[in-house]
């Protein structure tokens, strides 16, 4: 909670390194984070705006109390829910136990530049293979 502002892009760097490092842990992280990383992408002056400094404080919030994954139990079913945007792919793996369902895992990926113009059914397919490459080992 400590965490003070990023000032600068290299500031921003290392702040999207950490949470990228942490994304296993984060669900839906790329879409939260999309606004930070627009960021490293002008070419012009560096602006942390309030928006920025908002979504900061919910991230600083929700590493204070992040979700805990669960192994997965063998045996069990596996649930993969999936959420397509126009920007981001995210996944989660659940499993139920004691009629409330675990989290076992959580991954995200976002569009770049052509893949944002895909088609609907393109980024289903896209997820569907993202989905199988990410969470091979638990199948």
């Amino acid at each position: 909670m400590q965490i003070r502002s990023p000032k600068n892009v290299k500031e921003i760097q290392k702040l999207v390194g950490k949470l990228t490092a942490m994304s296993k842990f984060i669900p839906k992280l790329a879409e939260k984070i999309g606004l930070i990383i627009r960021l490293l992408k002008k070419r012009n002056k560096f602006e942390w705006s309030q928006e920025c400094d908002e979504l900061f404080a919910q991230l600083k919030q929700f590493m204070v109390a992040p979700p805990v994954l669960q192994k997965p139990i063998h045996g069990q079913n596996i649930m993969v829910y999936l959420s397509i945007s126009e920007e981001v792919i995210s996944l989660i793996l659940v499993q139920e136990a004691d009629k409330e369902q675990k989290h076992v895992y959580f991954g995200s990926r976002t569009f770049w530049d052509a893949k944002k113009r895909y088609q609907i059914i393109e980024k289903v397919m896209l997820a569907m293979i993202f989905t199988a490459r990410r969470t091979r080992a638990y199948f």
